[in-house]
């Protein structure tokens, strides 16, 4: 009899128990009831680098809700990334390989349901959003020389051979973003990259042959970055034709693209008031990510504004600086002009140190300038050779200065030749194709 009590009641506590939980726990018809959808998780977080650029990728369990993208006003190259309705407990690591570019990620919690992501960048990039139903893409766009980058070659090679033709181009307004709309026979296989001094994004159609005159409009618009746009035909041939659409920037900013069979979207978010940017300032919840390479240490509430801090801090220790007596000598060395050593004999001043020491001297390396030599044109009956310094293209002839003190004295097909401060000659053999 004693038995059979406690089957009667184990068994009802196993009906009971789905009826419990079920009213603990907030179900999806339950937050719909309260006004709420439940919370898109983002199950990973990775930095990927590459040679055009670095990704920020977030694998997600549903597509996410209109993200904001936007650089903020008072810390130009702090990136902004807000996202509503969504959770995680991932952070991400930035590798050490793009430790250069991206010097820190910040994942901050703004709301019960909302995520700030903040990227401060060593400089300031065009940055291009992607969102798919279970993916969102933020790529940094590099600033470098021209190569055709191992994925769009992937997407060439698989690509059936055929000329896609663009007939016409135009644009329009949205409440968030300006659009600029290629319209294609087919979609194309499209590479972007951008070019310094002055600032431009640009973007090759692969395969695509432009049906309509050379393109070219001044766009009037404060909220975006565009102050220009080009089209124009750039190759016809060797080993494919390229259409090459420029946009000339007041500044680097943030941008999408869109490729489909019914042409190619770029468009260019608009810049978010500074007042916007300071609405959710919560403290941090998320950790705070480091590079790869250096020490992990136990993540420390941030404020939402700590990204830019550092930007109102002195850039000089006034406290470290050492004053002397008397005037001011003049210059022993004009860094413009390495070679030209002014002598003087009026008395240097120094940081105190031991007596009967005296500071080692450092040899400087007569001849310290490193260039690549892509190659070269002939134009009005001389050649003119381009080279690559510091990831910028630069075209010089005979007698042109690379910088100061270091002159071109010779050009030739292979290699060129350039004199020192010191009139020390330094030669650099042609590498790769000109970009």
């Amino acid at each position: 009899m004693r038995t059979e009590r406690w089957t009667v009641l184990i068994a009802a506590l196993r009906l009971a128990l789905p009826f419990s939980s079920a009213l603990c726990s907030p179900t999806p018809l339950a937050l719909h009831a309260e006004g709420r959808q439940p919370a898109v998780d983002i199950s990973k977080i990775q930095v990927l680098p590459g040679s055009l650029s670095a990704k920020l990728i977030l694998e997600t369990g549903g597509p996410l809700s209109a993200p904001k993208p936007y650089y903020l006003t008072d810390s130009p190259q702090t990136f902004v990334l807000d996202l509503n309705n969504v959770k995680t407990s991932e952070a991400p690591v930035v590798p050490s390989s793009e430790a250069p570019f991206i010097r820190d990620i910040q994942v901050q919690k703004s709301g019960l349901q909302d995520l700030r992501f903040l990227v401060r960048l060593n400089k300031r990039v065009p940055i291009r959003i992607r969102t798919e139903p279970r993916r969102t893409v933020v790529e940094f766009i590099k600033v470098q020389q021209y190569l055709i980058d191992a994925e769009t070659q992937a997407q060439l090679d698989r690509r059936p051979k055929g000329e896609i033709l663009l007939d016409k181009m135009d644009d329009s307004e949205a409440p968030d973003r300006v659009s600029f709309r290629a319209q294609l026979s087919d979609q194309a296989v499209v590479q972007v990259f951008s070019l310094e001094n002055p600032s431009r994004l640009i973007v090759d159609i692969y395969d695509t042959v432009l049906r309509v005159k050379d393109f070219l409009r001044a766009v009037d618009n404060p909220q975006i970055p565009v102050q220009k746009v080009r089209l124009a035909q750039f190759r016809m041939s060797n080993p494919r034709p390229i259409t090459r659409l420029v946009f000339d920037l007041k500044e680097p900013g943030v941008y999408s693209v869109d490729s489909d069979k019914r042409g190619l979207v770029v468009s260019f978010y608009k810049s978010m008031p500074a007042a916007a940017a300071e609405v959710k300032a919560t403290p941090l919840q998320a950790a705070t990510v480091q590079t790869s390479a250096s020490k992990q240490e136990t993540p420390k509430p941030v404020p939402a504004r700590a990204a830019t801090a550092s930007a109102a801090s002195p850039l000089i220790r006034k406290d470290l600086l050492v004053f002397g007596k008397g005037q001011i000598p003049p210059p022993r060395r004009d860094i413009f002009h390495p070679k030209i050593d002014i002598q003087t004999s009026a008395p240097m001043i120094a940081r105190p140190g031991p007596k009967g020491k005296k500071p080692p001297v450092s040899e400087v390396p007569t001849f310290v300038l490193n260039l690549v030599y892509v190659g070269s044109v002939r134009s009005s009956g001389k050649i003119v050779a381009l080279v690559i310094r510091d990831g910028q293209t630069m075209p010089l002839a005979e007698g042109d200065e690379v910088v100061p003190g270091y002159k071109v004295v010779r050009i030739t097909p292979d290699e060129i030749e350039v004199e020192g401060p010191n009139s020390e000659r330094k030669t650099f053999s042609r590498q790769g194709d000109r970009p």
